[in-house]
């Protein structure tokens, strides 16, 4: 396994962070997306990671974006 680099783009997407309630991150396989969006603890903290590489994941959020994007509600004991 290799050392991880840290991205140059992890300011922008900061930035687009505390402008936006939610942010994409797209390009090409196997480039470090999830790994960058996992580890920098200033893009993990506090946030919600979701994957659309799930087919059934995907199909929900294209049924109904909005319920996809909304947090979800913390359980009660």
């Amino acid at each position: 396994m290799t050392d991880y680099l840290p991205r140059e783009i992890v300011p922008r997407l900061n930035q687009a962070l505390r402008l936006l309630p939610m942010v994409a991150v797209s390009g090409l396989r196997q480039t470090g997306k999830s790994t960058m969006l996992q580890r920098e603890e200033s893009l993990a903290t506090g946030r919600i990671y979701r994957t659309l590489d799930d087919f059934a994941t995907l199909a929900a959020a294209q049924a109904k974006p909005r319920v996809r994007c909304r947090r979800p509600r913390l359980q009660r004991p």
